[in-house]
């Protein structure tokens, strides 16, 4: 298996997840595509019972071809590939955020707006950007 993220929510829901830290994002959502098809021909998990995740170093340009695609995989197979970034990871780490899965739009890319610190679920917290790119795309 060539998954570099497998496991179960605290919901019991499947999620995959591709680590992806170069320049290449593009190549994360594919092989999202590629993580879920394997666990629903492989193990039976239904295609919408699985919460496909890309973990990037940082958002790339907002006029890269990653948004894109990720919007049509979500028009295309109502699949929701959600994304964070190492920062933002860190970021719930060093404020002991516990997540109980990939419910709502947590980690989903809206339409209008990409910006990870508005679904962290740290409203209290001053969260300054540890660098560009960890919680909106850098301009």
């Amino acid at each position: 298996m060539r998954i570099d993220v497998v496991g179960f929510s605290r919901r019991d829901r499947p999620f995959v997840g591709e680590i992806e830290i170069g320049a290449d994002v593009l190549e994360s959502p594919r092989a999202l595509l590629e993580d879920v098809a394997v666990l629903h021909s492989r193990y039976g998990y239904a295609v919408d019972g699985i919460d496909p995740i890309s973990i990037i170093l940082s958002f790339p340009n907002i006029r890269s071809e990653y948004y894109r695609v990720i919007r049509d995989i979500e028009k295309v197979l109502g699949l929701r590939c959600r994304t964070i970034t190492i920062g933002a990871l860190v970021a719930l780490l060093w404020n002991c955020t516990r997540l109980n899965g990939f419910d709502g739009d947590a980690f989903t890319i809206g339409e209008r707006t990409i910006d990870l610190a508005d679904c962290l679920g740290l409203e209290d917290a001053k969260l300054t950007e540890p660098y560009p790119g960890a919680f909106r795309p850098a301009k």
